[in-house]
């Protein structure tokens, strides 16, 4: 809950560097010093504007004759995948 009241009340630079130093010093170690900045990520997505809920329509068969096929997505309108590295 910490890190979600941080990061709502984000709305400038400063502020936003303020949370990355939380971040690196409240976060567990996993051993490895190499740090991954995945905040800016998440004020990216947070940031974005909603698009209509895309369909599922299902076929109209017993559910255990029911195969991939049988689902299609409609009117999906995704937004630009956001690329960042990750830790593995």
């Amino acid at each position: 809950r910490e890190l979600q009241k941080r990061v709502r009340n984000v709305s400038a630079r400063e502020e936003y560097l303020e949370v990355v130093e939380w971040i690196n010093k409240n976060a567990p170690s996993d051993g490895n010093e190499e740090k991954y900045d995945h905040v800016t990520a998440i004020l990216e997505q947070l940031s974005r504007e909603p698009r209509p809920m895309p369909q599922l329509r299902i076929a109209d068969k017993p559910f255990n004759q029911l195969t991939v096929d049988d689902f299609v997505v409609e009117n999906y309108d995704p937004h630009p995948p956001i690329r960042r590295s990750m830790a593995v």
